[in-house]
């Protein structure tokens, strides 16, 4: 097995996640910042066969149904066990991972545990042929929570058994949810709606067109959301929940990824289909960029508040790379809000927060947080002295917490400023917390939780 990383390091993600708030500042009164939770080098096997599955060709039709296959979807119409020779595996970081086909039609790949991985499956001549879905809309493998049966093994393994084929869609006969992968149905629901623009690249590893997969190439172009999202206004100390979710705007960004790139263009173009708000915009700031990549982002569209289903996309470098997008309209109850609650001291003074996860549904049942969030941070605005007063995001931004992991469910306010004096938000100076995460799939989330 060859194992290639694009030398995209957890630290300049992080990097390059942190600098993404200066990106999207002063658009309809929102602003978000990014980072990510630790990186974990430990590894998964994933393994599997297409001896003993059902495989139909797509080129079995008739000659016109080929011949538009071939014209619309070049290779991505045949898929056996005889035309498999490699298998890759990478994750919405752009780190991937190559193994070979054996003579008995079985493979076993060591991937990144604890997150999104994609499986797809590729002929002698590196030809895209296919990639594994789990159903219900996951076409990734979903590693940020595993049971204990894996966790606890010494060489961790799922065994996906034999796989079978219609097409490009590949579907293992032991589908690990449920058993490996412990996702309630909300969860489930919840991560096909995350997993949506990291599918994107999974069904096209050719996003550039120019004949190679991407990653072959040490290039990897990874669309995101950022959905804004007014959670409620609080009453009392906990605030109320609009639902379904009152998501109010979006943005479309593009993280490109090319080994050996150190400057990056100053601008890209976002087009979208009809309706989406997007009609060749350039990005509203710089990019954010260290060597060998750069974060893009699209101006914030309020109308619609989703983006429609279609073909987006970015023009980079006169190079136009399409991303096919699903229809979100579920995202208004499937996107994750954490609800906070305050805990004033003796002051009336903000002491600590706690917060729930519930979906946008308001369900709060069966929703365990590794399995959907990366990591969340806390950002408390209104009027008085700031804990840093070198935030970017102006005078009015009185406190930005650290990120923290997913099961982190409260936070106590430090008691002293960044330059050590003594420091604290009274409650009657607060007008707005926001509770702003990143998903498992780098999708970036920004909800307000507003104080009338």
């Amino acid at each position: 097995m060859k194992l290639n990383k694009l030398a995209i390091s957890a630290g300049a993600i992080l990097s390059l996640a942190l600098l993404i708030s200066l990106i999207y500042i002063g658009c309809g009164g929102k602003s978000s910042s990014s980072g990510s939770s630790a990186n974990t080098t430990a590894k998964l096997t994933i393994k599997g066969t297409l001896t003993g599955g059902t495989h139909a060709r797509l080129k079995h039709l008739n000659w016109l149904d080929r011949f538009l296959a071939d014209l619309f979807t070049p290779r991505l119409y045949a898929l056996t066990a005889a035309d498999v020779a490699k298998v890759i595996g990478f994750n919405q970081r752009g780190n991937y991972f190559v193994t070979t086909v054996d003579s008995n039609d079985n493979f076993a790949i060591q991937v990144d545990k604890g997150y999104p991985t994609a499986l797809i499956f590729i002929d002698a001549s590196d030809n895209y042929l296919g990639y594994l879905t789990l159903s219900n809309g996951i076409d990734s493998l979903p590693l940020a929570k595993l049971a204990d049966t894996v966790t606890m093994t010494e060489l961790a393994t799922i065994d996906l058994n034999i796989l079978s084929s219609t097409g490009v869609i590949v579907e293992p006969s032991h589908n690990p949810i449920g058993s490996e992968l412990p996702l309630s149905s909300e969860e489930q629901t919840a991560i096909a709606q995350g997993d949506d623009f990291f599918a994107a690249v999974i069904k096209n590893t050719d996003v550039d067109n120019n004949g190679t997969i991407d990653l072959l190439q040490n290039k990897f172009y990874r669309p995101f959301i950022m959905y804004f999202v007014t959670g409620g206004d609080f009453v009392g100390l906990t605030p109320s929940v609009v639902t379904p979710a009152n998501i109010t705007g979006f943005r479309f960004n593009a993280h490109i990824y090319e080994q050996g790139v150190s400057i990056f263009p100053p601008t890209v173009t976002f087009t979208g289909p009809g309706g989406s708000g997007l009609t060749g915009e350039t990005n509203d700031a710089a990019p954010q960029t260290q060597t060998n990549q750069a974060l893009y982002g699209s101006p914030y569209v309020s109308a619609p508040v989703i983006p429609p289903a279609g073909a987006y996309t970015v023009t980079y470098n006169a190079v136009p790379l399409v991303f096919n997008i699903p229809a979100q309209s579920a995202a208004f109850s499937n996107i994750v809000l954490a609800v906070p609650t305050v805990t004033l001291n003796g002051s009336n003074a903000i002491e600590k927060l706690d917060w729930v996860y519930k979906l946008g549904n308001g369900d709060a049942t069966a929703i365990d947080p590794r399995t959907l969030i990366e990591y969340i941070e806390i950002q408390v605005n209104g009027t008085g002295t700031q804990y840093d007063p070198t935030y970017s995001q102006g005078a009015s931004r009185l406190y930005n917490s650290a990120n923290f992991p997913p099961t982190t469910l409260t936070h106590t306010l430090p008691l002293t400023s960044s330059s050590g004096a003594a420091w604290s938000i009274p409650w009657a100076n607060v007008n707005r917390i926001s509770m702003v995460y990143n998903d498992i799939f780098g999708n970036h989330y920004v909800v307000d939780w507003d104080k009338p």
